[in-house]
């Protein structure tokens, strides 16, 4: 309790990005997916974000309140903010609608927009793909016209906050380089973003020298 009292301002939740806040969450959590499972849930957990399938919304319900009595035994309650159940229709909508979104910027689908040139950074022996320079390109696109609606005042495209993710890790093969404005502006919108942009970075060392990713590391610092 100290060391997390230390390490984090906020009093409830576990240190983003860290190794052992996955070890942590998984220590206590193993206990509701064990529940969840034994009741039939088909149940999906990251870190300690979950997501459980439900045939109706009853059953989305009682999940809710499987999980709400399971964790209150374990001295954890639910965010009120992330706990939502959503239509199949409505997730498969939002979907549909960032894959539209990314097509666009793949002209007539002659790319692989799949083919970031990065094997699986979970699989030490896996070995990263020959990237696409016009995959990368096309990304380079969609995050410069994001920088442009984050700096104005219209809203954003539909479909576009889903794809910024993607669009980091799959524009590092490209031949320019985000400007570190940009990448600040990305981490600002959303500190959760650090890790990938920390992950572009890596990847463009040997294009860009490590003095400049430093330079670019200090000002985000």
């Amino acid at each position: 309790m100290a060391v997390l009292d230390a390490m984090s301002s906020r009093s409830r939740g576990l240190p983003q990005m860290l190794e052992a806040s996955d070890r942590l969450a998984d220590t206590y959590l193993a206990v509701i997916d064990r529940h969840l499972a034994r009741a039939g849930f088909e149940v999906h957990r990251f870190v300690d974000d979950y997501r459980v399938l439900a045939a109706n919304w009853n059953e989305a319900n009682q999940i809710i309140e499987e999980i709400a009595d399971r964790a209150r035994i374990l001295g954890l309650t639910l965010s009120s903010a992330k706990t939502m159940i959503r239509l199949r229709q409505t997730v498969d909508d939002t979907e549909s609608t960032a894959e539209a979104f990314l097509n666009s910027y793949f002209g007539q689908g002659d790319v692989d927009e799949d083919n970031v040139g990065r094997g699986n950074p979970y699989d030490p022996g896996s070995e990263d793909e020959e990237p696409d320079p016009n995959v990368a390109d096309a990304y380079v696109d969609v995050l410069n016209d994001w920088h442009s609606h984050f700096k104005g005042t219209e809203a954003m495209p539909e479909g576009m906050l889903a794809n910024i993710g993607r669009a980091i890790l799959g524009a590092s093969p490209a031949e320019a380089r985000l400007d570190d404005k940009q990448i600040g502006d990305l981490v600002f919108e959303d500190p959760l973003r650090l890790e990938l942009v920390c992950r572009y970075l890596i990847d463009r060392i040997e294009t860009d020298s490590v003095v400049t990713q430093w330079t670019t590391l200090e000002k985000l610092i």
